[in-house]
Protein backbone atom coordinates (compact mmCIF):
# COMPACT_ATOMS: atom_id res chain seq x y z
CA UNK A 1 0.00 0.00 0.00
CA UNK A 2 1.44 3.42 -0.82
CA UNK A 3 1.83 5.87 1.35
CA UNK A 4 0.30 8.41 -0.30
CA UNK A 5 -2.79 6.71 -0.25
CA UNK A 6 -2.74 7.82 3.65
CA UNK A 7 -3.93 11.28 3.61
CA UNK A 8 -6.53 13.33 4.48
CA UNK A 9 -7.19 13.71 0.96
CA UNK A 10 -7.83 9.80 0.24
CA UNK A 11 -9.84 10.02 3.89
CA UNK A 12 -12.20 12.32 2.57
CA UNK A 13 -12.83 10.72 -0.75
CA UNK A 14 -13.64 7.40 1.21
CA UNK A 15 -16.18 9.18 2.89
CA UNK A 16 -17.99 10.08 -0.14
CA UNK A 17 -17.20 6.74 -1.91
CA UNK A 18 -20.73 4.84 -2.20
CA UNK A 19 -21.01 1.15 -0.18
CA UNK A 20 -17.73 1.78 1.80
CA UNK A 21 -18.28 2.30 5.48
CA UNK A 22 -15.89 4.80 6.83
CA UNK A 23 -14.34 4.08 10.82
CA UNK A 24 -12.13 5.65 12.71
CA UNK A 25 -9.98 4.83 15.97
CA UNK A 26 -8.43 7.65 18.03
CA UNK A 27 -5.05 7.12 20.39
CA UNK A 28 -5.33 8.57 23.84
CA UNK A 29 -2.05 10.40 23.15
CA UNK A 30 -3.68 12.42 20.25
CA UNK A 31 -6.79 12.99 22.38
CA UNK A 32 -4.36 14.56 24.43
CA UNK A 33 -2.58 17.08 22.21
CA UNK A 34 -5.59 17.51 20.73
CA UNK A 35 -6.95 18.97 24.13
CA UNK A 36 -4.17 21.02 24.94
CA UNK A 37 -4.69 22.46 21.21
CA UNK A 38 -8.21 23.28 22.07
CA UNK A 39 -7.65 24.31 26.08
CA UNK A 40 -10.58 22.28 27.07
CA UNK A 41 -10.39 18.61 28.44
CA UNK A 42 -10.21 15.15 27.52
CA UNK A 43 -13.53 14.66 27.37
CA UNK A 44 -14.46 17.44 25.55
CA UNK A 45 -11.75 16.96 23.22
CA UNK A 46 -12.91 13.54 22.33
CA UNK A 47 -16.85 14.71 21.44
CA UNK A 48 -15.48 17.38 19.29
CA UNK A 49 -13.38 14.79 17.85
CA UNK A 50 -16.24 11.98 17.32
CA UNK A 51 -19.03 14.88 16.62
CA UNK A 52 -16.36 15.99 14.10
CA UNK A 53 -16.20 13.10 12.18
CA UNK A 54 -19.75 12.14 12.47
CA UNK A 55 -20.45 14.91 10.70
CA UNK A 56 -17.95 14.25 7.85
CA UNK A 57 -19.88 11.00 7.77
CA UNK A 58 -17.57 8.29 9.81
CA UNK A 59 -20.29 5.47 10.73
CA UNK A 60 -18.30 4.82 14.19
CA UNK A 61 -15.35 6.15 16.22
CA UNK A 62 -13.59 3.69 18.37
CA UNK A 63 -10.93 4.62 21.34
CA UNK A 64 -7.30 2.52 20.70
CA UNK A 65 -7.07 2.85 24.65
CA UNK A 66 -9.28 -0.02 24.40
CA UNK A 67 -7.01 -2.75 22.55
CA UNK A 68 -4.21 -1.58 24.07
CA UNK A 69 -5.77 -3.14 27.33
CA UNK A 70 -5.64 -6.41 25.30
CA UNK A 71 -2.29 -5.39 24.01
CA UNK A 72 -1.20 -5.15 27.60
CA UNK A 73 -2.30 -8.09 29.26
CA UNK A 74 -0.91 -10.38 25.96
CA UNK A 75 2.37 -8.33 26.88
CA UNK A 76 2.03 -9.12 30.35
CA UNK A 77 1.61 -13.22 29.67
CA UNK A 78 4.38 -13.31 27.38
CA UNK A 79 7.28 -11.53 30.02
CA UNK A 80 6.21 -14.16 32.58
CA UNK A 81 6.48 -17.00 29.77
CA UNK A 82 10.27 -15.54 28.83
CA UNK A 83 11.38 -14.85 32.57
CA UNK A 84 9.79 -18.65 33.33
CA UNK A 85 11.70 -19.41 30.73
CA UNK A 86 9.09 -21.43 28.64
CA UNK A 87 10.38 -23.10 25.15
CA UNK A 88 9.95 -21.26 22.55
CA UNK A 89 9.09 -18.10 24.65
CA UNK A 90 12.44 -16.25 23.59
CA UNK A 91 15.22 -14.40 25.48
CA UNK A 92 15.48 -12.12 27.99
CA UNK A 93 15.14 -9.46 27.74
CA UNK A 94 12.09 -8.89 26.64
CA UNK A 95 11.57 -5.66 24.49
CA UNK A 96 8.37 -3.69 23.78
CA UNK A 97 7.33 -3.53 19.98
CA UNK A 98 4.82 -0.86 19.91
CA UNK A 99 6.78 1.33 18.20
CA UNK A 100 6.87 1.27 14.42
CA UNK A 101 9.72 3.76 14.51
CA UNK A 102 11.50 1.24 16.76
CA UNK A 103 10.89 -1.62 15.17
CA UNK A 104 11.83 -0.36 11.57
CA UNK A 105 15.04 0.43 13.10
CA UNK A 106 15.58 -3.18 14.69
CA UNK A 107 14.47 -5.05 11.43
CA UNK A 108 16.99 -3.07 9.39
CA UNK A 109 19.99 -2.43 11.47
CA UNK A 110 19.94 -4.91 14.64
CA UNK A 111 18.94 -8.33 13.74
CA UNK A 112 19.83 -9.17 16.43
CA UNK A 113 17.37 -7.77 18.62
CA UNK A 114 14.11 -9.47 16.92
CA UNK A 115 14.49 -12.57 19.02
CA UNK A 116 13.99 -10.22 22.00
CA UNK A 117 11.08 -7.83 20.07
CA UNK A 118 7.38 -8.58 22.05
CA UNK A 119 5.18 -10.66 19.63
CA UNK A 120 1.98 -8.85 20.71
CA UNK A 121 0.91 -6.49 18.52
CA UNK A 122 0.36 -2.91 18.69
CA UNK A 123 -2.72 -1.16 20.11
CA UNK A 124 -3.02 0.38 16.65
CA UNK A 125 -2.60 -2.83 14.45
CA UNK A 126 -5.09 -5.28 17.28
CA UNK A 127 -7.61 -2.31 16.48
CA UNK A 128 -7.60 -3.03 12.98
CA UNK A 129 -7.99 -6.43 13.49
CA UNK A 130 -11.07 -6.37 15.89
CA UNK A 131 -12.41 -3.72 13.24
CA UNK A 132 -12.29 -6.04 10.20
CA UNK A 133 -13.17 -9.20 11.75
CA UNK A 134 -14.95 -8.95 14.92
CA UNK A 135 -16.62 -5.51 14.45
CA UNK A 136 -17.63 -5.83 10.78
CA UNK A 137 -18.79 -9.72 10.80
CA UNK A 138 -21.29 -7.78 13.71
CA UNK A 139 -22.30 -5.02 11.23
CA UNK A 140 -22.79 -7.53 7.99
CA UNK A 141 -20.11 -6.06 6.22
CA UNK A 142 -17.49 -7.44 3.89
CA UNK A 143 -14.05 -6.33 5.40
CA UNK A 144 -12.97 -4.94 2.05
CA UNK A 145 -16.10 -2.16 2.16
CA UNK A 146 -14.97 -1.11 5.62
CA UNK A 147 -12.60 1.99 5.63
CA UNK A 148 -10.09 1.70 9.05
CA UNK A 149 -8.63 5.02 10.04
CA UNK A 150 -6.26 5.63 12.62
CA UNK A 151 -5.42 9.15 14.55
CA UNK A 152 -1.95 8.37 16.02
CA UNK A 153 0.93 10.50 17.73
CA UNK A 154 3.26 9.04 14.91
CA UNK A 155 3.97 8.94 11.16
CA UNK A 156 5.63 5.47 11.65
CA UNK A 157 2.26 4.39 12.04
CA UNK A 158 1.17 4.50 8.53
CA UNK A 159 4.70 2.37 8.24
CA UNK A 160 3.24 -0.02 10.53
CA UNK A 161 -0.20 -0.02 8.80
CA UNK A 162 1.40 -0.72 5.30
CA UNK A 163 3.10 -3.94 6.89
CA UNK A 164 1.93 -6.83 4.75
CA UNK A 165 1.92 -9.02 8.50
CA UNK A 166 -1.50 -6.59 9.20
CA UNK A 167 -3.31 -7.96 5.57
CA UNK A 168 -7.17 -9.80 6.24
CA UNK A 169 -7.75 -12.33 3.64
CA UNK A 170 -11.02 -11.68 2.16
CA UNK A 171 -13.42 -14.80 3.18
CA UNK A 172 -13.83 -16.97 0.48
CA UNK A 173 -12.07 -15.22 -1.74
CA UNK A 174 -7.78 -15.68 -1.07
CA UNK A 175 -6.81 -13.43 -4.17
CA UNK A 176 -8.87 -10.41 -2.25
CA UNK A 177 -6.70 -8.74 0.46
CA UNK A 178 -7.55 -5.81 2.86
CA UNK A 179 -5.81 -3.67 5.63
CA UNK A 180 -6.36 -4.16 8.51
CA UNK A 181 -6.03 -0.17 9.02
CA UNK A 182 -6.56 1.00 5.64
CA UNK A 183 -4.99 4.89 6.74
CA UNK A 184 -3.55 6.30 9.32
CA UNK A 185 -3.70 10.41 10.09
CA UNK A 186 -1.65 12.45 12.48
CA UNK A 187 -2.67 14.27 15.23
CA UNK A 188 -1.20 17.05 13.52
CA UNK A 189 -2.79 16.49 10.11
CA UNK A 190 -6.61 15.84 12.02
CA UNK A 191 -5.76 19.28 13.57
CA UNK A 192 -4.76 21.38 10.94
CA UNK A 193 -6.90 19.90 7.85
CA UNK A 194 -10.29 18.77 9.83
CA UNK A 195 -10.36 20.83 13.17
CA UNK A 196 -9.02 24.36 11.58
CA UNK A 197 -11.43 24.04 9.13
CA UNK A 198 -14.30 22.99 10.52
CA UNK A 199 -16.82 23.92 13.16
CA UNK A 200 -15.99 22.11 16.68
CA UNK A 201 -18.98 22.35 18.51
CA UNK A 202 -19.48 18.77 20.36
CA UNK A 203 -22.95 16.81 20.57
CA UNK A 204 -24.93 18.25 17.06
CA UNK A 205 -27.61 16.81 15.85
CA UNK A 206 -25.64 15.90 12.60
CA UNK A 207 -22.77 15.03 14.73
CA UNK A 208 -23.52 11.83 16.53
CA UNK A 209 -22.24 8.21 15.13
CA UNK A 210 -21.70 4.81 16.93
CA UNK A 211 -18.60 5.20 19.36
CA UNK A 212 -18.71 1.74 20.37
CA UNK A 213 -15.64 1.09 22.01
CA UNK A 214 -14.72 4.19 24.45
CA UNK A 215 -12.21 4.05 26.87
CA UNK A 216 -15.15 5.75 29.75
CA UNK A 217 -14.59 5.20 33.34
CA UNK A 218 -18.07 5.00 34.04
CA UNK A 219 -17.98 6.08 38.04
CA UNK A 220 -16.68 9.85 36.31
CA UNK A 221 -17.50 9.84 33.02
CA UNK A 222 -14.17 10.83 31.95
CA UNK A 223 -11.81 8.55 29.58
CA UNK A 224 -9.20 6.96 31.36
CA UNK A 225 -5.38 5.43 30.41
CA UNK A 226 -3.77 2.73 31.28
CA UNK A 227 -1.06 3.10 34.22
CA UNK A 228 2.38 3.70 33.61
CA UNK A 229 2.66 7.09 31.73
CA UNK A 230 2.07 8.36 28.08
CA UNK A 231 3.95 5.62 25.99
CA UNK A 232 1.21 3.29 26.72
CA UNK A 233 2.43 2.07 30.07
CA UNK A 234 4.30 -1.47 28.45
CA UNK A 235 6.51 -1.77 31.21
CA UNK A 236 4.22 -0.72 34.36
CA UNK A 237 1.65 -3.73 32.97
CA UNK A 238 4.77 -6.41 32.76
CA UNK A 239 5.92 -5.76 36.36
CA UNK A 240 2.61 -6.11 37.67
CA UNK A 241 1.74 -8.96 35.65
CA UNK A 242 4.58 -10.70 36.97
CA UNK A 243 4.75 -9.39 40.37
CA UNK A 244 1.06 -11.24 40.65
CA UNK A 245 2.27 -14.36 38.17
CA UNK A 246 5.60 -15.10 40.14
CA UNK A 247 5.13 -14.01 43.81
CA UNK A 248 1.20 -13.63 44.36
CA UNK A 249 1.79 -10.36 44.74
CA UNK A 250 -0.64 -8.00 43.40
CA UNK A 251 0.63 -3.84 43.03
CA UNK A 252 -3.06 -1.78 42.94
CA UNK A 253 -3.11 0.29 39.82
CA UNK A 254 -3.61 3.57 42.16
CA UNK A 255 -0.28 2.75 43.12
CA UNK A 256 2.97 4.05 40.92
CA UNK A 257 5.74 2.38 40.57
CA UNK A 258 9.07 3.76 41.65
CA UNK A 259 11.17 4.57 38.74
CA UNK A 260 14.57 6.32 38.62
CA UNK A 261 16.26 8.13 36.23
CA UNK A 262 19.45 6.43 35.14
CA UNK A 263 21.13 8.23 32.76
CA UNK A 264 18.66 11.19 31.30
CA UNK A 265 15.20 11.98 31.74
CA UNK A 266 14.90 9.75 28.60
CA UNK A 267 16.34 6.41 30.67
CA UNK A 268 14.43 5.04 33.49
CA UNK A 269 15.08 2.36 35.48
CA UNK A 270 13.00 0.27 37.80
CA UNK A 271 13.73 -2.60 39.99
CA UNK A 272 11.25 -4.43 42.20
CA UNK A 273 12.58 -6.96 44.56
CA UNK A 274 10.80 -10.01 45.73
CA UNK A 275 8.19 -10.65 48.91
CA UNK A 276 10.64 -11.58 51.74
CA UNK A 277 11.05 -15.35 52.36
CA UNK A 278 10.27 -16.11 48.36
CA UNK A 279 13.91 -17.77 49.04
CA UNK A 280 15.90 -18.10 45.60
CA UNK A 281 13.25 -15.42 44.26
CA UNK A 282 15.28 -12.45 42.30
CA UNK A 283 14.52 -8.89 42.02
CA UNK A 284 12.17 -7.62 38.29
CA UNK A 285 14.94 -5.03 36.17
CA UNK A 286 13.06 -3.19 34.29
CA UNK A 287 14.02 0.02 31.50
CA UNK A 288 12.13 2.40 29.58
CA UNK A 289 14.35 4.29 27.08
CA UNK A 290 13.33 6.87 24.55
CA UNK A 291 14.98 8.44 22.02
CA UNK A 292 17.44 6.51 19.29
CA UNK A 293 20.64 7.21 21.77
CA UNK A 294 19.02 5.29 24.13
CA UNK A 295 17.84 2.85 22.32
CA UNK A 296 21.74 2.43 20.71
CA UNK A 297 22.82 1.75 24.66
CA UNK A 298 20.60 -0.72 25.30
CA UNK A 299 21.49 -2.77 21.73
CA UNK A 300 25.20 -2.41 22.83
CA UNK A 301 24.80 -3.68 26.01
CA UNK A 302 22.74 -6.77 24.58
CA UNK A 303 24.94 -6.84 21.62
CA UNK A 304 27.84 -7.69 24.53
CA UNK A 305 25.57 -10.06 26.51
CA UNK A 306 25.71 -7.32 29.37
CA UNK A 307 22.40 -6.35 29.42
CA UNK A 308 20.75 -6.35 32.58
CA UNK A 309 17.45 -5.81 32.07
CA UNK A 310 14.38 -8.02 31.78
CA UNK A 311 12.27 -6.01 30.16
CA UNK A 312 12.73 -2.61 28.17
CA UNK A 313 10.05 -0.33 26.74
CA UNK A 314 11.36 1.03 23.82
CA UNK A 315 10.19 4.76 21.98
CA UNK A 316 12.06 5.78 19.42
CA UNK A 317 10.95 9.56 20.00
CA UNK A 318 11.92 11.11 22.96
CA UNK A 319 9.57 11.99 25.90
CA UNK A 320 7.79 9.34 24.29
CA UNK A 321 4.52 8.78 22.68
CA UNK A 322 3.01 12.16 23.59
CA UNK A 323 5.63 14.10 21.85
CA UNK A 324 5.47 11.71 18.55
CA UNK A 325 6.84 13.22 15.51
CA UNK A 326 3.27 13.13 14.43
CA UNK A 327 1.39 15.27 17.00
CA UNK A 328 2.44 18.14 14.86
CA UNK A 329 3.83 21.82 15.40
CA UNK A 330 3.39 23.83 19.48
CA UNK A 331 0.69 26.89 18.64
CA UNK A 332 2.02 30.25 18.36
CA UNK A 333 4.15 31.21 21.05
CA UNK A 334 4.43 27.51 22.80
CA UNK A 335 7.71 25.78 22.88
CA UNK A 336 7.70 22.05 22.21
CA UNK A 337 8.73 21.42 25.93
CA UNK A 338 5.62 23.52 26.65
CA UNK A 339 3.55 21.53 24.75
CA UNK A 340 4.85 18.19 26.01
CA UNK A 341 5.00 19.26 29.43
CA UNK A 342 1.08 20.33 28.86
CA UNK A 343 0.13 16.98 27.20
CA UNK A 344 1.66 14.67 29.93
CA UNK A 345 -0.49 16.89 32.15
CA UNK A 346 -3.63 16.07 30.46
CA UNK A 347 -2.86 12.52 29.81
CA UNK A 348 -2.17 12.26 33.29
CA UNK A 349 -5.73 14.01 34.27
CA UNK A 350 -7.55 10.71 32.92
CA UNK A 351 -8.63 7.94 35.54
CA UNK A 352 -6.50 4.74 35.95
CA UNK A 353 -8.30 1.51 35.15
CA UNK A 354 -6.12 -1.60 35.12
CA UNK A 355 -5.90 -3.58 31.78
CA UNK A 356 -8.54 -6.09 31.04
CA UNK A 357 -11.48 -3.34 32.80
CA UNK A 358 -13.61 -2.82 29.53
CA UNK A 359 -15.96 -5.35 28.74
CA UNK A 360 -14.77 -5.54 25.05
CA UNK A 361 -12.12 -7.30 26.71
CA UNK A 362 -13.68 -10.24 27.45
CA UNK A 363 -16.00 -10.57 24.52
CA UNK A 364 -12.99 -10.20 22.56
CA UNK A 365 -11.67 -13.82 24.37
CA UNK A 366 -15.09 -14.97 24.08
CA UNK A 367 -15.06 -14.52 20.56
CA UNK A 368 -11.31 -16.09 19.97
CA UNK A 369 -11.92 -19.23 21.89
CA UNK A 370 -9.15 -18.84 24.13
CA UNK A 371 -8.14 -16.65 26.80
CA UNK A 372 -5.20 -14.55 27.92
CA UNK A 373 -2.16 -16.26 26.07
CA UNK A 374 -3.71 -18.78 24.20
CA UNK A 375 -2.92 -20.17 21.03
CA UNK A 376 -6.33 -18.21 19.80
CA UNK A 377 -4.82 -14.98 20.74
CA UNK A 378 -1.64 -15.56 19.36
CA UNK A 379 -3.22 -16.18 15.73
CA UNK A 380 -5.25 -13.02 16.08
CA UNK A 381 -3.19 -10.48 18.42
CA UNK A 382 0.23 -11.59 17.63
CA UNK A 383 2.69 -10.87 14.63
CA UNK A 384 6.40 -11.27 13.26
CA UNK A 385 8.98 -9.01 12.35
CA UNK A 386 11.80 -9.38 9.68
CA UNK A 387 15.01 -8.75 8.71
CA UNK A 388 14.76 -5.77 6.14
CA UNK A 389 17.88 -4.66 3.20
CA UNK A 390 18.81 -1.50 4.30
CA UNK A 391 17.85 -0.30 0.58
CA UNK A 392 15.54 2.70 -1.13
CA UNK A 393 13.91 -0.01 -2.58
CA UNK A 394 13.20 -1.61 0.95
CA UNK A 395 12.30 1.58 2.34
CA UNK A 396 9.28 1.80 0.02
CA UNK A 397 8.15 -1.45 -0.62
CA UNK A 398 9.35 -3.60 2.24
CA UNK A 399 7.25 -2.08 5.22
Amino acid sequence: MLLQHQSVAEFNAKLSETGTVVVVSVSPQSYAALATRLQCSLAQAGDIVRSLLARAGVRAVFDTAVCRELSLLETAAEFVERLRGTPGAGPLPLLASACPGWVCYAEKSCPEALPHLSRVKSPQAVMGTLVKRMWASRMGLLPSRVYHASIAPCYDKKLEASRDDFLLLEPGNAALSAPETDCVLTTGEVWTELIQRGPVEPHTEAGTCDSPWLAIDPASGQPYNAPGGGSGGYADAAVRGAAVALWGVHIPHETPLQWTAVRNADFLELELQPPTGLGDGRPLRCAAVYGFRNIQTIMRQIKRGMCTYDYVEVMACPGGCLNGGGQGAPSLGVTPQQALASANEVYAQAALRPPGSHPLVGEVYTWLGGGVASSQAAQALHTQFHVREKTVTAILNNW
